[in-house]
């Protein structure tokens, strides 16, 4: 919906306030906006750790 529609929506998987919900301000969107990104950014820690973990596997074995 967010893609198709562009309808704003939001998410929180922690905390009291946990599911989807219509982003109606800045301040919301800016609580959505930073847990994305520190989502992304430890997704990308995990995209690179796993890299490095295949790079000395491969070279002990």
């Amino acid at each position: 919906m967010i893609f198709i529609y562009k309808v704003p929506i939001g998410a929180f998987r922690t905390g009291n306030n946990k599911g989807y919900f219509l982003i109606k301000n800045q301040d919301e969107y800016n609580q959505v906006r930073n847990t994305l990104k520190a989502q992304a950014f430890e997704e990308l820690k995990r995209v690179n750790q796993l890299r490095e973990n295949l790079k000395n596997w491969s070279d002990e074995r």
